[in-house]
């Protein structure tokens, strides 16, 4: 099966084969059951989309065909494709917004 990028609720993002391989990679990633949480995965379909990172956390390299732009002194937003995450990163958790 292809890896996809899966997000609930546009908080966690994860690279998995299928909505629900992605709550075993959450639960994976977590350490516990997700049985208490209510997690609908979309697949992100758009062409690019940005993941914010503190300067110090910045991927370096950059996905492929990646462009990294500062947001203020201490953030730095990097817009990719799915593809390029998914090639940098493979199956796993990619990034929450509430950490």
């Amino acid at each position: 099966m292809m890896l996809k990028i899966y997000y609930n609720d546009a908080i966690d993002w994860v690279v998995a084969e299928s909505p629900e391989d992605a709550t075993k990679v959450w639960e994976e990633h977590l350490g516990e059951d997700a049985v208490d949480y209510d997690l609908e995965w979309l697949e992100e379909t758009r062409e690019a989309f940005s993941i914010g990172f503190d300067n110090c956390c910045c991927p370096n390299p950059l996905p492929e065909n990646g462009i990294a732009e500062p947001i203020n002194s201490r953030r730095i937003e990097v817009i990719a494709s799915p593809a390029a995450w998914i090639k940098q990163n493979g199956r796993g958790f990619l990034c929450s917004t509430e950490w």
